[in-house]
């Protein structure tokens, strides 16, 4: 027999008996579970950077400031500072009296998709004074109690967050003029 012949022997031979092993023997495979942890995220933009509100001569006035909430949890917790207002937005002149926030009024929360939690309500009580410090010094202000706000949306909130600030001008005398503060909203992820 010719060498081409034996060889060809020997491959159809091996080729039989690879046929006959196991498919396990030939290939295998493995698998693994990958997964990815998302920490909570919280973002919390105003829709305007300045409001002009209307003042009354004297008593209460007030005004409605709306915030941008995002966040990957479907639960937060908010509080907010509110400060007095200072003719020409500057603290430092203490020749002019300041208008002060009505404490008693608490800050009104109008979430779009949430609702308080329970224990919580939509208006928060002012809990303590406290200051903010801006390049035109640094304003008096009050900060709320924390609510916490349930979204119905699937998982996330991401909702507009609507606050109703009062402030008020006693009998005292003020030149007129523009009187600014700040409004801050301070929100948490409760994951």
């Amino acid at each position: 027999m010719s060498t081409i012949r034996k060889n060809i022997k020997k491959i159809a031979f091996l080729t039989t008996a690879l046929s006959y092993l196991p498919v396990t023997a030939i290939a295998n495979s493995g698998e693994l579970l990958v997964q990815a942890s998302l920490s909570p995220f919280i973002a919390v933009t105003p829709a305007i950077s300045t409001v002009n509100i209307s003042t009354s001569p004297i008593g209460d006035f007030g005004g409605s400031f709306s915030f941008l909430v995002e966040s990957n949890t479907p639960n937060v917790s908010v509080h907010a500072i509110i400060t007095n207002l200072y003719k020409d937005t500057n603290p430092n002149d203490t020749r002019v009296k300041p208008i002060d926030v009505n404490t008693t009024a608490g800050v009104d929360l109008s979430p779009l998709s949430a609702s308080a939690s329970p224990g919580s309500d939509l208006n928060a009580s002012f809990t303590s004074t406290t200051s903010v410090n801006k390049p035109s010094g640094i304003f008096s202000a009050h900060q709320t109690e924390q609510v916490n706000l349930e979204s119905t949306q699937s998982g996330v909130f991401n909702q507009d967050i609507e606050l109703s600030v009062t402030w008020t001008i006693d009998e005292t005398i003020r030149p007129a003029g523009v009187y600014g503060g700040y409004v801050q909203l301070f929100v948490s992820a409760i994951p």
